[in-house]
């Protein structure tokens, strides 16, 4: 932000910013008229609550974010509102392990017991810190080489129809 605008900004000047941006974000999405989540996820999360399997979000998105998505996909029917981590500035950020780690404890689960779906090369990174089992990472329009290339995932997938993720879950 420093080089940006040339001066250091305070933390309120800094939130307001972000504030403002994350609006601006929200408010493109609802322009899309066909936003959905990612092919095949409501399928696959509905099997996982089907098997009682322990499923969470971590996001780095704050609040106001997490809020919009769980309205705009009711993304309560497959997660515990309570149990996600998102970024309330409380834990170091990706790629940190931290949050992973927290959303597998508000689970009660081993956090070296996760899968881990991840978007991101630095996500995929504070997978990879975090220990996890298993790492799949999940492509977002063309960054697939970009997820290879970060040597830490178990696979790559284009969506959740790709029959290794319903695979996996027998290998258990």
């Amino acid at each position: 932000m420093e080089a940006i605008f040339g001066r250091k900004l305070s933390n309120k000047e800094a939130d307001e910013l972000s504030e403002n941006k994350e609006k601006i974000y929200r408010d493109l999405v609802l322009q899309e008229q066909s936003v959905q989540l990612v092919k095949g996820a409501t399928d696959y999360f509905d099997l996982l609550k089907d098997l009682r399997l322990p499923i969470n979000i971590a996001t780095v998105s704050p609040k106001v974010n997490l809020d919009f998505y769980f309205d705009l996909f009711q993304l309560e029917r497959w997660f515990n509102y309570h149990q996600v981590v998102y970024n309330d500035r409380s834990l170091e950020s990706k790629p940190a392990p931290d949050f992973y780690v927290q959303a597998a404890l508000n689970l009660g689960a081993d956090p070296k017991q996760m899968t881990i779906f991840e978007d991101s090369p630095i996500g995929l990174q504070g997978a990879y810190n975090a220990q996890a089992k298993q790492i799949i990472a999940v492509t977002t329009g063309n960054n697939q080489e970009k997820l290879r290339q970060t040597g830490m995932v178990d696979f790559i997938i284009d969506d959740f129809t790709d029959i290794r993720i319903k695979e996996m879950l027998k290998e258990g």
